[in-house]
C-alpha cells in the first residue's frame, strides 16, 4: 500500500497498486498521457485500453522497463466479528476509528460497520484487505452486565441488537429472544441496584 502519494509527471511509467488492482490491471506497466484535475490519465505500454486512476493508487514502475511482476504478501483471512481499525489511500474516516468486520471476500476485500453503529446506519463495503488491520492487545476485561454473558452470547446480543433495531424482529430466533431478555433482566436489575430509593 502506497503511503504518500508520488506527483507524477506525463510520460512516468506507473503500476496499479496491487492493493488496488484488478486481475486485468495488476502489474501492466501504464505511460502517463495526462494530468487531470485530480485523476491521472494513462495508457498501458503495450497498447490497450486507457484507464484513470487517482495518484495514490499508484507506484512507479519497474525501471528497466518490463512488465512488473507484481507479488501479494500473503495476509491472513479475518474473520466476522474482528475488531479493526482501516487506513490507507482513499479512506476519509478519522484515523484510529474501531470497525467490526462483517465480510470479507474471496478477492480481498472486506466490508465492515462502525463500533457502537453509525448514526446514519453506514457499513463500508470493498476495502481492500491490506488497508484493514485487526486490532490486537490484551483481551478486553468485560465488568457489569457483559461479565455475565459469555463471548458467543455477546456476539448473538449483539446481532440481536442489529436485527432488533434494523430488521423485523420476527425473525430473531429462539436464543436470541432469550438473550435478550436475559440481558433486559441484568439491566433492570442493575438499575434498582443504583436507585435504591427508587
Amino acid at each position: 500500500m502506497t503511503t504518500a502519494p508520488h506527483r507524477y509527471a506525463v510520460g512516468d511509467r506507473v503500476i496499479i497498486d496491487p492493493d488496488h488492482a484488478t486481475a486485468t490491471t495488476r502489474g501492466v506497466v501504464y505511460v502517463v498521457t495526462e494530468l487531470l484535475k485530480v485523476n491521472l490519465r494513462m495508457q498501458p505500454v503495450g497498447g490497450g485500453r486507457a484507464v484513470r486512476a487517482n495518484p495514490s493508487l499508484l507506484l512507479p514502475a519497474p525501471p528497466d522497463g518490463s512488465p512488473a511482476t507484481v507479488g501479494v504478501p500473503y495476509v491472513p483471512p479475518l474473520t466476522k466479528g474482528t475488531v479493526v481499525t482501516v487506513a490507507g489511500p482513499g479512506w476519509t474516516q478519522p484515523a484510529g476509528e474501531l470497525y467490526v468486520v462483517l465480510n470479507e471476500s474471496a478477492a480481498g476485500k472486506v466490508s465492515f460497520a462502525k463500533l457502537g453503529g453509525d448514526p446514519g446506519g453506514r457499513y463500508w463495503a470493498g476495502i481492500p484487505r491490506r488497508a484493514v488491520t485487526p486490532v490486537t492487545g490484551r483481551p478486553a476485561v468485560l465488568t457489569g452486565i457483559s461479565a455475565e454473558f459469555s463471548s458467543q452470547d455477546l456476539e448473538a446480543l449483539v446481532r440481536t441488537a442489529g436485527d432488533a433495531a434494523c430488521a423485523d424482529k420476527a425473525d430473531l430466533s429462539a436464543h436470541q429472544r432469550g438473550l435478550a431478555a436475559r440481558a433486559y433482566q441484568l439491566n433492570q436489575a442493575d438499575a434498582l441496584d443504583d436507585n435504591p430509593d427508587d
